[in-house]
């Protein structure tokens, strides 16, 4: 019987499909600048080499179906970029605030699942290994910049409203982007329709949701949104600033990874 399992992965050849997975999963969000300075169809960052990062990916028998990337801490980096961890979304958004005296921060990046297995346990097993790699450092939040799957402004400003009207934004953060990355005058890829924008500035929200990239990291891991949302021009999207602490991953999501182990 086909059995799902995660990986941590070692070797140059794991982290090389790992890479090539992430690559196709985003390809068509990525702008033509990364797109182009990237001709093995592989993303690259300096990132990647560190010590401090981990791959993991998510297997079907003997097939890659799922990857994610994991950012610890790095001194080095973070005496270079004058940030307090060194981790990515450190150089895109203000965390200053949300970090206190002690605290050990892991960031998800590039978290990916192919689309053929979207709809099965694949992501699932991609959070029990994010959660394992999570207490074998000792870390205590897990941060990770949401795709919001959209370049329109008035979209994700949308999404950051109703992340406090569901109750999913946190009540001692507002976090800003460092800078204001120009969005597109004529977004190509609005979420919402006309309808609902208008339906949302009356206060009603029937029939608003969220991308699944959000939603899953809310309601599997209990992540909260910490501020607004800031165009990532390297992907072409917005991306949402969100934490989820260890001590506050939902009961129903670690009685599912211990039944994952069982099954």
């Amino acid at each position: 019987m086909s059995k799902y399992r995660i990986k941590s992965l070692t070797t140059i050849g794991e982290i090389d499909l790992a890479k090539r997975a992430i690559f196709k999963t985003y390809s068509h969000e990525l702008g033509p600048r990364v797109r182009g300075g990237a001709p093995a169809q592989r993303l690259a960052s300096s990132f990647d080499s560190l010590e401090t990062t981990t791959f993991l990916s998510v297997h079907l028998d003997d097939t890659m179906v799922g990857a994610a990337r994991i950012l610890g801490s790095n001194e080095e980096v973070a005496l270079a970029t004058g940030t307090c961890h060194g981790l990515e979304l450190e150089l895109k958004f203000d965390l200053g605030s949300v970090f206190t005296p002690g605290m050990v921060a892991l960031e998800i990046t590039n978290l990916c699942v192919v689309d053929e297995h979207q709809r099965t346990e694949a992501k699932s097993w991609l959070y029990k290994g994010i959660y394992a790699e999570a207490q074998r450092r000792g870390a205590h939040v897990l941060l990770g910049g949401g795709n919001c799957r959209t370049d329109a402004r008035q979209d994700a400003a949308l999404m950051h409203r109703f992340a406090h009207h569901i109750g999913k934004a946190s009540r001692d953060h507002e976090v800003v982007p460092w800078t204001a990355s120009p969005a597109p005058e004529v977004p190509q890829r609005p979420f919402y329709t006309p309808q609902q924008r208008l339906k949302a500035l009356e206060g009603d929200w029937r029939g608003i949701h969220w991308p699944h990239t959000l939603r899953s990291f809310t309601h599997d891991m209990g992540a909260v949104v910490l501020g607004v949302p800031g165009y990532d021009q390297d992907y072409g999207v917005f991306s949402m600033p969100m934490m989820a602490t260890i001590e506050g991953v939902p009961s129903e999501t670690l009685a599912r990874f211990s039944a994952m182990e069982t099954a």
